[in-house]
């Protein structure tokens, strides 16, 4: 009986944990098309917010840029290849340590490792939790 109290709390501790913001940043250089020179270097921000939405989550991916040879500071506007992609619902699977979308042909699962999520089965993507 304290065993199954015991597991049901860790679920619940889980599963209050898995809400915040994660942010996975990459760097690329970038080629001038007419000197094939490189310019300077483009960052991209990628966040995913995981937001309680009574027993689901909602999950939204905002992205911004830096490119270091321009003025603009951070922005959001973006090549469409790297487009945020749009806000969707998910459940918790405790179990599995997954947020499983409503619409799983449309949205890739996201799984949950302590201060960390993944995109997709092969949790190829690192995204760790940051301060909001």
């Amino acid at each position: 009986s304290c065993l199954a109290c015991t597991s049901g709390d860790k679920e619940a501790t889980d599963s209050a944990k898995v809400a915040g913001a994660y942010v996975h940043t990459y760097t690329a250089d970038v080629i001038d098309p007419q000197t094939a020179e490189v310019m300077g270097t483009r960052t991209v921000r990628d966040t995913i917010y995981v937001k309680n939405s009574g027993d689901n989550y909602e999950i939204s991916n905002h992205k911004w840029v830096y490119n270091d040879y321009e003025n603009d500071g951070w922005v959001t506007t973006m090549p469409e290849a790297d487009k945020p992609m749009p806000t969707y619902l998910t459940k918790y699977d405790p179990a599995m340590k997954k947020l499983i979308p409503a619409e799983p042909d449309k949205y890739p699962p996201l799984y949950f490792d302590d201060e960390k999520i993944y995109w997709g089965e092969e949790k190829a993507l690192v995204y760790a939790k940051v301060d909001d």
